[in-house]
């Protein structure tokens, strides 16, 4: 289903489809849900209640109720989204470059992605867990592999491609 950015509701099912897919992958918290709810409950109208009103702690109850919003499957954008933002922490210091690769990992579980997309995540996954035994490359090489990585993928000129 193509969305129509001129449609708010269609703006809000893909903001409610990355707030969900952030919370699953441990790339936001439930505070910011809450805020984001309740900020776009204040600027449009009742559709979120449930998840302004839910404990932001209760990251269960925050992605049950997102689901009536979001979309599924998960669209493209907000895979490139949860790259970037995987990207954003990675490069802020928020998480380390290991997590992310548990991130990433866990998006190869979770998520539609392309063969080739779900391919290179095994391979950084994989260089990573083997630098960290002492085999093949450094740590710091496998670390600057996947900042590679997800720079290429999520951010700039990357984002207006379609996934491989």
């Amino acid at each position: 289903m193509r969305a129509d950015p001129t449609d708010p509701l269609d703006r809000l099912r893909d903001e409610a489809t990355e707030q969900t897919t952030a919370l699953l992958l441990g790339l936001r918290n439930g505070a910011s849900v809450v805020a984001w709810a309740d900020d776009a409950i204040h600027a449009s109208d009742a559709a979120l209640y449930e998840v302004s009103l839910t404990p932001p702690g209760d990251l269960s109850a925050l992605r049950h109720a997102l689901a009536p919003l979001a979309r599924d499957p998960v669209p493209e954008r907000t895979v490139r989204a949860m790259l970037a933002l995987a990207a954003d922490d990675l490069a802020a210091g928020r998480r380390r470059a290991a997590d992310t690769v548990r991130v990433l990992a866990q998006m190869r579980r979770m998520l539609p992605l392309p063969a080739a997309v779900g391919e290179s995540i095994d391979r950084l996954k994989d260089g990573h867990m083997l630098a960290e035994v002492g085999l093949g490359m450094t740590v710091d090489e496998a670390e600057s592999r996947v900042r590679e990585w997800l720079q290429s993928m999520g951010t700039g000129a990357a984002a207006a491609r379609p996934l491989p």
